[in-house]
């Protein structure tokens, strides 16, 4: 695959939402043919939201899956996951992403662990298992890790869950 595909989120400090959107959609794609761009600037932000090859994550004020647009920010944004909670970043590109039949092997466990991130994000809920998570935003909230150290360590969060999920189902 080519690098053909690029994701926008925002720059700044970055919670487990839009990380662990980004960790996803680079497993799926293979993080070499991944373009992350960080910014809040208005007018990359505009080109992004109307372009129908650029995911835009947790910014951008839009929240339109046919045009890959996936932020959940806006004051009367409440759509919910299959579990009645709001949906993160995250939440949202996981239900895209099965959409697209990536992760179908794990689609369960997946929709149960995006459901406890949603829940982390939007405050409804501590989760202890995302322990890791919370280090991650800590750090980022203290500007000791930088986004794309803590994309490359939520990566392998990521893979570590999936293969976990993946010799479960074959048990």
């Amino acid at each position: 695959m080519s690098n053909h595909i690029q994701v926008v989120t925002h720059d700044g400090i970055f919670h487990a939402d839009e990380l662990l959107a980004c960790a996803a959609l680079s497993i799926a794609y293979g993080r070499d043919n991944l373009a992350i761009i960080r910014t809040r600037d208005s007018k990359v932000l505009e080109v992004a939201t109307q372009n129908k090859d650029t995911w835009v994550i947790d910014v951008g004020n839009s929240y339109d899956p046919s045009l890959l647009n996936f932020d959940h920010h806006m004051r009367d944004f409440n759509l919910t996951n299959s579990f009645g909670n709001k949906l993160s970043s995250f939440g949202m590109v996981v239900e895209a992403l099965l959409g697209l039949n990536f992760f179908t092997e794990v689609k369960e466990s997946l929709l149960k662990f995006s459901n406890k991130v949603d829940m982390l994000d939007n405050g409804i809920a501590k989760a202890e298992d995302l322990f890791f998570l919370t280090i991650l935003n800590h750090y980022s909230e203290n500007e000791v890790i930088n986004f794309y150290s803590a994309l490359e360590c939520a990566m392998s969060y990521l893979r570590s869950l999936m293969n976990q999920w993946k010799e479960e189902v074959t048990i």
